[in-house]
């Protein structure tokens, strides 16, 4: 027969929840989406194991599924983090009422370089998934969220500096864009 807990014993943990020595639910989800960036960056998201997502975020395996679900939403959490930065800030750009299409064309370029230097992992990733791997099951995720997220603002944003005369009609929008 087992002993009542003690009341200065730690609570019973519940099944998939975080243990207190692994931080707060918001730190254990970063040191994934951490993890899994460098992984990405490493390797290549696909060849990565989970297990191995996890050991080095030094959390267990099953805080993937908890906060994740699988190896496909930990890879848009990746970059739903990063795209969704960068549209508040295109959005904050594009409301300013005082901005002249020559100044807003000068602070996205600025975001796109901060963002750059932000999550250096970006561009390789991207690139790796969109060119690279035409059976990428992340492939049509990304394009989606860029599509609907900051790039057709700044698609926007180009076009409208063009009819300004800001920038040359000659170029396409959409390759500036990206």
């Amino acid at each position: 027969m087992s002993s009542p807990p003690h009341p200065q014993d730690p609570p019973a943990r519940r099944p998939g929840r975080p243990r207190h020595e692994e931080g707060d639910g918001g730190e254990v989800r970063d040191r994934l989406l951490d993890a899994a960036v460098e992984i990405a960056v490493e390797q290549g998201f696909e060849t990565a194991g989970l297990r191995e997502i996890a050991r080095r975020a030094e959390v267990s395996p099953g805080m993937i599924s908890y906060y994740f679900g699988d190896r496909q939403g930990l890879y848009q959490a990746m970059f739903e983090r990063v795209f969704t930065r960068i549209h508040e800030q295109v959005e904050a750009v594009l409301d300013a009422p005082d901005r002249t299409s020559e100044d807003r064309i000068a602070d996205l370029v600025r975001i796109q370089i901060s963002s750059i230097a932000a999550d250096p992992w970006l561009p390789t990733v991207v690139m790796r998934e969109l060119l690279a791997r035409q059976d990428s099951p992340i492939r049509d995720f990304i394009g989606e969220f860029m599509a609907r997220g900051p790039i057709s603002m700044m698609i926007d944003r180009i076009e409208e500096a063009q009819r300004d005369g800001v920038i040359s009609g000659d170029y396409d929008p959409r390759m500036l864009a990206m």
